[in-house]
């Protein structure tokens, strides 16, 4: 009989910060001139990245959109 073992579980990632008004976020870059992809709410969790761009920075949220938002529209978590 043959052993089945789980697949190897994704890193957890470690929130802090919060979204502290309903807010755009932007898939592939803050491009200016068009939509964006969608609004993060207001108390979303998210993990800040290190990548930038302009006032921007890519952030992973809570429910698993990673995605570029205003820098003004984010909060530590204390």
């Amino acid at each position: 009989m043959t052993e089945i073992t789980p697949p190897s579980e994704s890193p957890k990632v470690s929130y802090t910060h919060l979204v502290s008004a309903e807010t755009a976020y932007y898939l592939s870059g803050p491009q200016q001139g068009r939509p964006s992809e969608g609004n993060l709410s207001a108390g979303t969790k998210v993990a800040m990245g290190t990548d930038t761009m302009g006032s921007y920075v890519f952030v992973e949220s809570e429910n698993g959109i990673k995605a570029w938002v205003h820098t003004d529209a984010l909060k530590p978590i204390e």
